[in-house]
């Protein structure tokens, strides 16, 4: 009977050792990549987008500069190293359906990441989504008032919806922590021209001005304050130091032209003009003054044609407005006009 009660073979018990040295080894190992995740996530999160698009570093920044009658501000989203990668993914609009669920299961992680916040936050900007765009900037600005493009990106987003005063705080904030981006400055200048604030918009698109002297919008976008301000010299001064920078930059070239009608000069006035046009031929400032240039150099026909062409192109109904005046006055110093004055009123195009 002690045969029978004896211990089992020990053949078997080394295959039972091997089972538990294993499952303690993966213990180990999920033990291990715990702990990195809860040390190092966000980095991770951030190192993972790269896998998101083989064409991550070849994706390129929109157009940075602003236009003089529609002045808009740029996100940024590619100043802190730490997600830098990430930062160029966003701005593939093919990956961006992917970028959303992923930052916000990296956020439902780490809710404290004020740069995956703001990476999300520029996501949603970037999709014309901007109340949840304000949303994320605010929560990453207040989570680290030191990130510079949380503070940048909510100032951007509040002047998107009208909200210029809100926004000047913030982007105040972004040029002092980051003094040596020109981009932050033309953004603050933006929204202090549009809070009608124009000395301190001059200081800062100055600023942006020193910071790149091979940017041109800020010489521009200064040109047209000293010219809405009377000041000729020192506007054509502006547009002459953007014209060395680019010489095909239609706002400087319509600048150009503008003060030298102002001047008197309308030969000069028309050579501007005419260049711009020739550059942005959808431009309706551009036509509308092209046509009185033309009608100050008495060729009434080529002027209509330019002044209506202003009406087709633009969208502002003061522009338009003004614009109907010119060819009425066009049209009652014609013989035609003359000869209907005193009788029924000539139904304007």
């Amino acid at each position: 009977m002690s045969d029978q009660i004896s211990q089992e073979p020990t053949s078997e018990q080394p295959p039972r050792k091997l089972f538990w040295g294993c499952l303690l080894l993966v213990m180990l190992v999920v033990i291990f990549v715990i702990s990195l995740l809860l040390v190092s996530g966000p980095t991770l999160i951030v190192s993972a987008g790269r896998l998101l698009g083989d064409d991550a570093h070849s994706i390129q920044q929109p157009d940075q500069e602003p236009k003089l009658l529609d002045v808009r501000l740029q996100v940024r989203s590619d100043s802190l190293e730490l997600y830098d990668a990430l930062g160029q993914v966003t701005w593939s609009i093919q990956r961006q359906d992917l970028l959303i669920p992923f930052l916000e299961s990296g956020l439902r992680l780490w809710p404290d990441s004020a740069e995956l916040r703001n990476a999300l936050g520029v996501i949603y900007y970037t999709n014309d989504h901007p109340s949840q765009a304000i949303r994320h900037f605010l929560l990453a600005a207040q989570q680290d008032e030191n990130l510079a493009p949380a503070q940048n990106n909510l100032g951007v987003a509040l002047f998107s919806q009208s909200r210029s005063l809100e926004a000047i705080p913030h982007l105040k904030a972004a040029a002092s922590l980051d003094p040596g981006n020109p981009q932050v400055f033309i953004n603050l200048g933006n929204a202090y021209m549009s809070a009608e604030q124009h000395e301190q918009a001059i200081q800062a698109y100055q600023q942006a001005a020193a910071l790149d002297p091979e940017l041109s919008s800020p010489w521009v976008v200064l040109g047209r304050i000293f010219l809405n301000m009377g000041k000729l010299e020192q506007a054509q001064e502006s547009f002459l130091k953007a014209l060395e920078i680019d010489p095909t930059h239609h706002l400087a070239l319509q600048g150009q032209g503008v003060i030298a009608m102002c001047q008197g000069v309308s030969e000069d006035a028309l050579a501007y003009l005419e260049s711009a046009r020739n550059v942005d031929p959808l431009d309706a400032v551009t036509r509308l003054y092209l046509g009185l240039a033309l009608e100050a150099l008495n060729n009434p026909q080529d002027a209509n044609l330019e002044i209506e062409q202003a009406i087709v192109l633009s969208e502002d109904p003061n522009l338009i407005e003004l614009a109907r005046t010119e060819l009425l006055k066009l049209f009652e110093s014609s013989p035609a006009g003359s000869d209907q004055k005193g009788g029924e009123p000539t139904k304007m195009p």
